[in-house]
């Protein structure tokens, strides 16, 4: 039997005496030995043959494999072999067997819960990553798999792959190495007949060679064996260069370790202090390096560190003003982790006990809207109704911070307008937005019951704001008044079919209707969506003060995907990159198709994307090549909604008296409604004759319609007739410009010359004669400006200031040889003299009027110096980066010179917050990501050449990235444009949907694609759909019939 023998001698060696060290026993005779071997036997073959097997397994799990017995067993068991098969091959009766029965158990495994592990055989794993049924040369990718998938290389390319693997893994391994800054050399011998290499000092080498016995080295000869590598390098020349880095990163992390040190020591002291709360919340991500993409379990992580401090801060914090940054803090982190019904039940708890933090109603808001599984329209909407009542009472309450609580107003108003549009309730939506605008624009007294007469002026049903001869609410109750004629609706049958081509067309068409109708109008007689009463339009109503009625015009705005009013108030600015209001609705799905086949264009650029820029006079008319007009492009889908903001910006006109709104009303008209422009200059001159602005507006209607003459007498005879307003400068601005533009150069500096003149004339001087631009003109002209823009500075008219500024950048760039240079110059010093940080909206328009003047120097001067006109443009990129017509350009002109992909490099650092550093820090409130940064690396993305390493994974990469962000994941254009990417792909555009619809599950136009796209889900998956948008309560107008 197998280790018979060894068991035999280990239990004659435990019963033998120690042999002393004075007298060893003499070895046994063979026979001896024999004898004995022959007793064993025949002990073991008496025994039962579950316990023979039992007393081999003892041996066999002891030592495990046979080699691991000790040597004199090993030869024992060799010798045995043979004898031992001939014993048990005619013992038929008494085959081994594989298992063996143990009824008496072994308690220990009770009370230590496992086998004793000398109990368990030993085994070693074989074909490590191999796959039963697969070729031995396939593997498992451990680097590529994860825990939902296993991916197994085709059988070419795997040892390929782990070469290269191997390859990289050695080179990462390698230290990097730099050239050793040399010290000053002597000078060479010149009476020398040879130029040596060596330095002074360096033929220790040779010497070592001619006398061995020198030599610290050991010869490859030595019996000391093979040199070993040295950690010092060899080259004197060289040193290792990652020394420093690491020396850098570990000061850092050094660093970084006392900071949150000091800052634990400050809660501990003082645990009331809610900012040394907040910034110790905030500096737990720097210790995960200040990377700028945490992995999913390293933001959970994260997230609960956070959590865990943040309790333990509101339970020391009393100061209202932590307390609600605090609870808005621990909800993010929150939102991380918790389920759905942990959340909502967690937001009750927090809003019972501070229902008057304004800042965490809008978290709320935020989650209620974007939540799939707890999202109903109905309930959103009374949210942000009751929202909108909390902010009443506290705005109430706090009459000192009156501005404040209405720009937040202004804000809700504009969400939940948004929100109703894009759910498909747009009736509500304009009628919500009639009642504020009309309301806020009364001329009654404050003391009378307004809400009772608006009540009355609403159920009359006349024509109201926005609409064709509207009457002010005023007029109506001295005059009093009926509704108009009846209208008639497209009335659309349901259809029987849901899978029907037929249903998204009427569908589409029935949204036309977009405003509320009344009660005598022929509508659909199952749709009451479509009349608005007064008390479906009271729970928004909100009564804004006369000194902050320009937030709600801004608001009224930002709902029609218009630009904004020039404005110094930053609050109002952060809607135009909201990613619940950017959602371009005037061009409709006409941007997300213009998208995909975006080009860069020298002239006009990012016009397939959203715009945004400030507005200013000449943008707001342009019709230059060098300008781009601030105003998005017009399309069928918006016709009737710019018709609609026409007749509301010329009724708040015509109740409220200021001059930027009539700018903005005029540059409207003449980019939408051209014919009707001038007229309405001139209605405007005639109610204001003393209004600069207007008369610079008209003359930008003249120009822009090639009336070059017209435009050059109005301004003209504006500028004599307000010699000494410094607001001409304004109308001096306009006037080089288009002279620059549409003339040439010389023609407008020689009129820049005459502006010191006491008085106007209609004929400037030639152009090149001696009264044109000599030197003395020259500085006369330079100091007028100067000090003009010094005396605006000193008295807080910034704006004026700018305005000289750019005459500044005018008179240095058209007087000059190096022309673009010396107006980068004069551009430096005026931005110094500005007041306000470096970002400022005075800054901001500068920057434009030199984007300007660059513009026309690349269209105009094809031998342009590049590093100039990029140092300038990625100097406004890096400070407005939400400014696209700084992104426009900076595109426009890389795109020229392909030696290096710079835009990309550009906006990838904008988007990632690299080129600002620490975004948490800063104070810039532009440099975050936007959904207008995004979709600008989306469009370059979709710009770039297969040359330039574009293809479909770097695409869909940069469309990840956008809908991964905070703001990118909530903004159903991006989700759009990654759908219909996605279709021309061929690829995943079904996931892609379902994820839109989880992310932004109140856009109606998201909804309806699968009917809009055939193809992108199953037909039979199409009733499923509808329902759950029924479920979701998204407004259908075309019921589909069971």
């Amino acid at each position: 039997m197998k280790h018979s023998r060894y068991i035999a001698m280990n239990e004659r060696r435990e019963s033998a005496p120690v042999p002393k060290f004075a007298s060893f026993r003499p070895k046994a005779q063979a026979s001896e030995v024999e004898d004995e071997r022959e007793k064993d036997d025949g002990r073991l073959e008496s025994l039962p043959t579950g316990r023979k097997h039992f007393q081999d397994s003892k041996i066999s799990r002891h030592y495990g494999r046979n080699d691991d017995l000790p040597t004199h067993s090993r030869h024992v068991n060799r010798q045995s072999t043979k004898s031992d098969t001939q014993l048990a091959a005619p013992r038929s009766d008494h085959q081994p067997r594989d298992y063996i029965l143990d009824t008496r158990g072994d308690e220990d495994n009770v009370r230590y819960g496992s086998l004793h592990r000398f109990s368990v055989p030993p085994y070693r794993r074989i074909g490590y990553g191999n796959v039963l049924g697969l070729s031995l040369k396939q593997k498992i990718d451990r680097a590529m798999s994860s825990d939902k998938r296993i991916i197994i290389p085709p059988r070419d390319i795997d040892s390929a792959s782990r070469r290269d693997r191997n390859v990289l893994a050695k080179v990462r391994k390698q230290k990097e190495l730099r050239i050793r800054p040399s010290s000053i050399l002597p000078a060479p011998n010149s009476q020398a007949d040879f130029l040596s290499f060596n330095v002074a000092g360096a033929r220790h080498g040779l010497d070592d060679y001619e006398n061995p016995s020198l030599s610290d080295e050991e010869d490859y000869r030595s019996i000391y064996g093979r040199t070993k590598p040295s950690p010092h390098l060899q080259d004197e020349d060289l040193e290792y260069g990652s020394d420093e880095v690491a020396d850098e990163a570990g000061s850092l992390l050094k660093e970084t370790r006392l900071r949150g040190a000091e800052l634990s020591r400050l809660v501990e002291q003082d645990p009331s202090n809610g900012s040394a709360w907040l910034e110790l919340v905030a500096h737990q991500e720097c210790l995960y390096g200040g990377r700028a993409k945490l992995t999913n379990a390293e933001s959970q992580s994260l997230a609960d560190i956070r959590l865990s401090i943040l309790e333990k801060a509101l339970k020391q914090v009393k100061d209202d003003r932590y307390v609600e940054q605090l609870l808005c803090s621990l909800m993010d982190q929150a939102a991380l982790l918790w389920d759905a019904t942990r959340k909502v039940k967690k937001w009750e708890e927090v809003l019972s006990q501070h229902p008057t933090y304004i800042t965490l109603w809008t978290k709320y808001l935020d989650f209620l809207q974007t939540d799939f599984a707890t999202f109903q329209m109905e309930g959103v909407r009374e949210a942000f109704a009751k929202a909108l009542q909390k902010v009443r009472i506290v705005k109430e309450s706090r009459g000192e911070a009156f501005t404040e609580y209405a720009h937040i107003q202004c804000y809700l108003l504009l969400r939940v307008t948004c929100c109703m549009k894009d759910a498909g309730f747009s009736e509500q939506a304009f009628g919500v937005w009639q009642a504020n605008l009309e309301f806020n624009t009364r001329e009654l007294d404050k003391n009378e019951d307004l809400i009772a007469k608006f009540e009355t002026y609403w159920e009359s049903e006349v024509r109201r704001i926005g609409e064709e001869d509207s009457r002010s609410w005023a007029d109506f109750l001295q005059n009093g008044g009926g509704p108009p004629g009846p209208m008639t609706d497209s009335v659309v049958s349901g259809l029987q079919d849901c899978a029907s081509e037929d249903w998204y067309s009427s569908e589409r068409d029935a949204e036309e209707n977009l405003f509320p109708a009344r009660t005598a109008d022929n509508t659909m007689e199952d749709d009451t969506y479509r009349v608005i009463l007064f008390s479906d339009v009271e729970p928004f109503l909100i009564n804004i003060n006369g000194t902050s009625w320009n937030s709600l015009v801004q608001a009224f705005l930002a709902f029609n995907s218009l630009p904004s009013l020039p404005t110094s108030d930053i609050v109002d600015s952060f809607w135009w990159w909201d990613p619940f209001v950017r959602n371009d609705h005037l061009r409709g799905n006409e941007t997300t198709t213009g998208l995909h086949a975006a080009t860069i264009d020298s002239n006009r650029t990012f016009q397939a994307s959203m715009l945004r820029s400030i507005f200013t006079a000449d943008s707001a008319f342009a019709g230059s090549v060098s300008q781009i007009s601030v105003f998005p492009a017009m399309t069928d889908t918006g016709k009737r909604q710019l018709t609609f903001v026409r007749h509301a910006l010329s009724s708040l006109v015509a109740r409220v008296n200021d001059d930027y709104l009539s700018v903005y009303f005029l540059g409207f008209e003449n980019t939408y409604f051209p014919s009707s422009a001038r007229k309405a200059a001139k209605r405007l001159l005639k109610q204001q004759p003393s209004c600069l602005k207007l008369y610079n507006a008209y003359a930008l209607i003249e120009f822009s319609q090639s009336n070059r003459a017209t435009a050059e007498k109005v301004l003209l005879t504006a500028i004599n007739m307000s010699r000494d307003d410094p607001q001409t400068s304004l109308l001096w601005q306009t006037w080089i410009f288009e002279l620059l533009e549409r003339a040439s150069a010389e023609v407008a500096l020689s009129r820049l010359m005459t502006m010191p003149d006491s008085e106007i004339k209609e004929q400037a001087p030639r152009p090149g004669s001696s009264e044109s631009a000599d030197f003395t003109r020259t500085v006369r002209v330079h100091r007028l400006l100067t000090s003009c823009r010094d005396q605006c500075i000193s008295i807080g008219n910034v704006f004026l200031a700018v305005h000289y500024s750019t005459l500044h950048l005018l008179l240095a760039y058209l007087s000059s040889e190096d022309a673009l240079s010396t107006a980068v110059t004069a551009f430096n010093s005026s931005l110094a003299m500005l007041p306000g940080p470096p970002h400022s909206l005075f800054h901001e328009i500068l920057h434009q009027s030199l984007a300007r003047i660059i513009s026309y120097h690349v269209a105009h001067h094809p031998s342009f110096s590049p590093r100039i006109v990029r140092s300038a443009l990625q100097r406004s990129v890096s400070l407005f980066p939400q400014n696209t017509l700084f992104l426009s350009m900076f595109a426009s002109v890389e795109s020229r010179f392909r030696i290096d992909d710079r835009i990309r490099s550009t906006i990838s650092s904008i988007v990632h917050g690299s080129e600002f550093g620490n975004t948490k820090s800063n104070d810039n409130p532009q440099a975050k990501e936007t959904v207008l940064t995004h979709m600008f690396a989306i469009y370059i993305e979709l710009s770039r050449s297969t040359e330039m390493g574009s293809n479909q994974h770097s695409v869909r990469a940069t469309f990840e990235r956008a809908v991964q962000s905070e703001c990118g994941g909530k903004n159903a254009l991006i989700w759009q444009s990654y759908i219909l990417w996605e279709l021309q792909q061929g690829g995943h555009a079904k996931a892609v949907w379902w994820r839109a619809i989880r992310g932004c599950p109140w856009v109606k136009r998201l909804w309806i694609m699968p009917w809009q796209y055939q193809g992108l889900v199953r037909i039979e998956e199409l009733k499923g759909i509808y329902e759950l948008m029924m479920d979701k309560e998204i407004r259908i107008r075309i019921q589909i019939e069971e």
